[in-house]
């Protein structure tokens, strides 16, 4: 049993290694809990590991193992399996809103719920150019409270993310990545509900049938409208390679890289985040002025029962898990008959 890192460490004589992380919740256990119906239970800090690899051309029997995992681990007991309500857990910030909720493990016994402390990707509009945004920014490090929700009562806990040991970076260099990398974050998504809320409104007019031509005239006057603000915002040449970079484009690859380096942002990088940042404020102008200016007469000629209904913010971030973060399958402790069975 490791002494300071509490993992269970079991080798086989030749045959390998195996290793049981943190026992602290086992450790945690005594007889009145095991009479309680639901308890939560300690774990050790979850280190906010800095990944990094190995490019290596080895045989059949070269070691393997894995990787430090980067997630925050929820632990909780169960008396016994959850069958029927509702269970969820949620993660809180310092001011109790939610930052995601989890789905939780509610099998009996000890349950482990991987929080992966990293919002998922942004939401890109479509494009026929590919971008390196396909992680979503780390929350920082500190302390989260944990609220289980099991059937009408709550239990709480919390749940400590700490820097990696081995990291060069400062802690305000940490907090300068994190800055940008959420700056970046929300104006991608700010350009792509922007973007996709136009598109909703060509969606739901193309959907209306036999329109009198004066009115089908100013809904092709807002498509035509549209997708000219669309490719002057996104790359939209068709073929393998273009070369095209539009705001979407550069966007992308600017919050790629600062997304992969976990420490401070170089001076060129928070430059052209303002600049970036800017050219999003002018397409949301644009997109709102398309609004302004021709939906009204749109939506008059369809009449009440058949106007346009807008998109709405919070309706996009739902349906694409904006501000959710990733979850990776839940693992579980059962205790049974004197075995542990994970």
């Amino acid at each position: 049993i490791h002494p300071t890192e509490h993992d269970v460490i079991l080798a086989t004589h030749g045959r390998g290694v195996y290793i049981i992380d943190d026992i602290s919740p086992l450790r945690a256990l005594t007889q009145e809990i095991l009479t309680e119906n639901v308890v939560m239970l300690p774990s050790r800090p979850s280190v906010m590991v800095e990944g990094g690899a190995l490019q290596s051309f080895s045989g059949g029997n070269d070691f393997i193992g894995e990787n430090p995992s980067e997630v925050g681990v929820i632990t909780y007991y169960l008396k016994k399996r959850h069958m029927f309500g509702d269970m969820k857990i949620n993660v809180l910030d310092e001011n109790d809103q939610v930052i995601t909720t989890l789905v939780a493990g509610k099998r009996r016994g000890i349950n482990r719920v991987d929080w992966p402390m990293r919002l998922k990707a942004p939401k890109f509009p479509p494009s026929t150019s590919l971008v390196p945004g396909f992680l979503g920014p780390r929350v920082a490090e500190g302390t989260y409270k944990v609220e289980l929700i099991k059937g009408k009562k709550k239990y709480y806990s919390t749940v400590e993310l700490v820097p990696d040991p081995r990291s060069t970076h400062s802690k305000e260099d940490r907090v300068a990545q994190q800055a940008l990398s959420m700056k970046l974050y929300d104006g991608i998504n700010d350009l792509t509900f922007q973007l996709g809320q136009l598109k909703d409104v060509v969606t739901q007019l193309n959907g209306k049938e036999e329109m009198k031509s004066s009115l089908k005239s100013k809904a092709e006057k807002f498509e035509t409208t549209y997708n000219k603000l669309n490719a002057r915002f996104t790359a939209t040449k068709k073929g393998m390679i273009t070369g095209e970079s539009k705001l979407r484009e550069q966007l992308g690859t600017l919050f790629g890289n600062v997304v992969g380096f976990n420490g401070k942002p170089s001076q060129t990088q928070f430059q052209q985040a303002d600049t970036l940042i800017a050219e999003v404020a002018v397409a949301l102008k644009a997109g709102q002025d398309l609004v302004d200016k021709q939906l009204p007469a749109i939506n008059k000629a369809l009449g009440d029962e058949q106007s346009i209904k807008l998109l709405d913010r919070a309706t996009w971030d739902e349906k694409n898990g904006m501000g959710q973060v990733e979850q990776k399958v839940n693992k579980a402790w059962i205790i049974n008959g004197g075995h542990i069975y994970h």
